[in-house]
């Protein structure tokens, strides 16, 4: 079944982040560097320890990009890209058993943004990319 409310953010998240989700603007960005507001998986904490902070880098593949998230010595990269106005996502060598919880929060998280996008009656445009910035844009269906 859809889930159309939004998917889950800590108040921390950056204003555009929410202000996207929350239907106000149309588009969200992600920048390389330290990202404090994601969550720390609490596998993630065991190995990298509480202060584990975040560190995005994205890249340009494809139609789409490369996103490796990173804890200190643990980290996955995903593959995320737009078909039919959902985001899509992949996991490529994210095999380790350490690592399928996070891939199944992962997946989890973008079925429930792309439901609520669609509930709102927005659909995502192509993803605009270059090293370090990944903009992610929504409208009307």
């Amino acid at each position: 079944m859809a889930r159309t409310g939004p998917p889950p953010l800590p108040p921390a998240a950056p204003a555009d982040v929410q202000a996207f989700f929350a239907g106000e603007a149309d588009e969200a960005r992600l920048e390389d560097g330290p990202v404090t507001w994601v969550p720390v998986p609490d596998m993630v904490r065991r190995v990298a320890g509480p202060r584990g902070i975040p560190a995005v880098e994205v890249v340009p593949a494809g139609h789409g990009a490369r996103i490796t998230l990173g804890w200190g010595v643990v980290g996955f990269t995903i593959l995320v890209a737009v078909a039919a106005g959902r985001m899509t996502v992949a996991f490529p060598g994210v095999g380790n058993p350490f690592l399928r919880p996070m891939r199944s929060d992962v997946r989890g998280w973008i079925e429930q943004a792309n439901d609520h996008l669609h509930a709102q009656g927005r659909r995502l445009h192509p993803l605009e990319v270059r090293p370090g910035l990944l903009v992610v844009r929504a409208g009307p269906h």
